[in-house]
């Protein structure tokens, strides 16, 4: 697979995702997608393969009691509690719209699957550039929950986000998955971000998040490790 052609970083776990960023559609699971895009990096440093983002959302919907948007408490109770086949016993269904996710194929079993339990930690205004780079110093993929403004929605072409204004609107809540950070010479430190919109948006899926974004549109970050 061609690697996309942003600037080199500082801090770059982005080797190891060598499949197309994923494409959520119009489902609402974009915090299934950066979390199973951490536990998928989990998994890789113990020689094992990708997880199953359907069987993540399944398992948060049964929590929820609902199919919409995840949150943390869902995903987290999910995550620990069933856990993730593999992506190749539960193929997630891309194109498909369903607003529900699908039930378990007979290939994967029952879970519990492949567990893991997700840490989170707050966007402070004075420490979340620390906290985020020192966990991806230690090889581990950061979850960022943030909200959307039309810098984000826009990247240049080179796949750099424009810093919004402290009051700039939103128009929702967002996750994505952090695996690296860099300087971009003359706009300061920016992390690398892996996205669940397609391989069309940026640059083929990624792009590069100035840090101050989260001092003034960040929510949460957290990361992932196996339990079993």
């Amino acid at each position: 697979m061609t690697q996309p052609v942003l600037p080199g970083a500082d801090i770059n776990l982005r080797a190891e995702f060598s499949w197309p960023a994923p494409d959520q559609g119009a489902r609402p699971i974009c915090l299934v997608m950066a979390t199973t895009g951490a536990h998928d990096w989990d998994a890789a440093r113990h020689g094992e393969d990708r997880r199953a983002a359907e069987a993540l959302w399944w398992a948060a919907a049964a929590v929820q009691g609902h199919t919409r948007s995840s949150n943390f408490t869902s995903i987290s109770a999910a995550l620990m509690h069933s856990g993730q086949p593999s992506e190749a016993s539960w193929p997630y269904p891309q194109g498909k719209v369903a607003a529900a996710p699908d039930e378990p194929p007979l290939a994967c079993a029952t879970p519990p699957w492949r567990t893991a339990s997700i840490a989170k930690f707050e966007l402070k205004r004075d420490d979340h550039e620390a906290a985020i780079e020192s966990a991806l110093g230690a090889g581990s993929p950061v979850i960022l929950v943030l909200r959307v403004t039309d810098e984000f929605d826009q990247p240049d072409s080179d796949g750099v986000i424009a810093a919004p204004a402290a009051k700039s609107s939103s128009r929702g809540n967002h996750a994505v998955l952090a695996v690296g950070a860099r300087e971009v010479d003359g706009y300061g430190r920016h992390l690398l971000i892996r996205n669940s919109w397609g391989p069309k948006w940026a640059v083929e899926g990624h792009a590069l998040l100035p840090v101050r974004y989260l001092a003034t549109h960040g929510l949460w970050a957290a990361t992932v490790t196996g339990t079993a």
